[in-house]
């Protein structure tokens, strides 16, 4: 998914988002706070490319 790589993905895991209905159920403040160098806006981000991979 575009903006998620391999470590990234793998932080995800650490802090219990491990699927795409996960991430878009997630709180973008709260998930940024748990993993370093990410901000709330790059969840956004991620939320919204996550939701259009659910619809497709």
């Amino acid at each position: 998914m575009k903006g998620i790589g391999t470590g990234t993905a793998k932080n995800l895991i650490k802090v219990g988002v491990g699927s795409v209905e996960e991430l878009v159920s997630s709180d973008p403040e709260q998930l940024a706070s748990k993993i370093s160098g990410v901000s709330s806006k790059m969840v956004l981000e991620w939320q919204t490319s996550a939701k259009a991979l659910l619809s497709a």
